[in-house]
């Protein structure tokens, strides 16, 4: 059997004409069951806007990720204009875990890395980190009660699509 690949799909020897939509969509199906894939959105609302994040994620990690970051201090700067520091604590409010296969499987066509956001909670959070080890503040990485293996652990999760 030839397989010719075409721009937007491929085209088997009997001319049988697979479009990438299709292969993406049924591979999406097989991570969404075989992984027991849910999406995890973490959001904030406020004066000046909304700060969001979603990431499919198969359960047990979303979960992991959620604990690691729940009561987490993030700092967003200025993002909604002057004078408008967007930071705090991530509390449980602020996390939804979504496992409707429909929804799941919606976003993962319109966002094909299973990740999205507008301001990203987690790389936010990262770069916090590493930004307290560059600095050498080793009394404020031991009040988060973080450590270079939750960041990496962390890292590894998200990594996991």
């Amino acid at each position: 059997m030839n397989i010719t690949y075409k721009k937007d799909g491929i085209e088997l020897s009997d001319k049988t004409f697979i479009s990438l939509d299709y292969i993406n969509e049924m591979c999406n199906d097989i991570k969404i069951k075989g992984d027991k894939l849910v999406l995890l959105e973490i959001g904030w609302d406020g004066r000046g806007g909304s700060v969001f994040e979603q990431i499919a994620l198969p359960k047990k990690s979303a979960l992991r990720v959620k604990d690691i970051l729940l009561n987490q201090e993030v700092y967003f700067g200025e993002i909604w204009g002057k004078h408008s520091e967007v930071y705090g604590e991530i509390s449980e409010e602020d996390f939804k875990v979504v496992s409707d296969k429909k929804k799941i499987k919606s976003f993962l066509k319109e966002y094909p890395s299973g990740h999205a956001y507008d301001h990203s909670f987690i790389y936010t959070f990262i770069e916090r980190f590493e930004e307290m080890a560059e600095n050498e503040d080793f009394e404020a990485i031991e009040d988060s009660g973080l450590s270079q293996g939750i960041i990496d652990e962390l890292q590894n999760l998200i990594k996991k699509l």
